[in-house]
């Protein structure tokens, strides 16, 4: 069962970490800014025609919207979703190698320890 309050949340979450203006989004949906309105504050239930319009939008997979982020720490998961949001491709593989580099350093550090 879908939880229409959460999606709601979620959508405004990414619209306001995204600097994006209900005006804004309706304008690239093809919705109205009062139907934006009405769906964040629970008042309609979006469609899936819409979520998968505000997704493109921001550039996230349906399931972001719909379900959630795997983290339950909304701050965390905020943050993530910020510095991913602007992120290529390339960006991504290069963070990712970066990591891998990073999580090996660590064990090895942790172990001599």
């Amino acid at each position: 069962m879908l939880n229409y309050e959460l999606i709601g949340k979620r959508i405004k979450e990414y619209r306001k970490i995204n600097h994006i203006t209900q005006e804004m989004l309706a304008e690239w949906t093809g919705l109205t800014a009062p139907h934006i309105s009405r769906i964040e504050n629970n008042q309609k239930k979006v469609s899936l025609e819409a979520i998968a319009a505000i997704a493109k939008v921001f550039q996230i997979p349906v399931d972001s919207l719909l379900y959630g982020d795997i983290y339950k720490d909304h701050e965390k998961s905020s943050i993530r979703t910020e510095i991913l949001l602007g992120c290529t491709e390339d960006d991504l593989m290069f963070f990712y190698d970066i990591l891998c580099v990073l999580q090996a350093r660590l064990k090895e550090y942790i172990y001599n320890k």
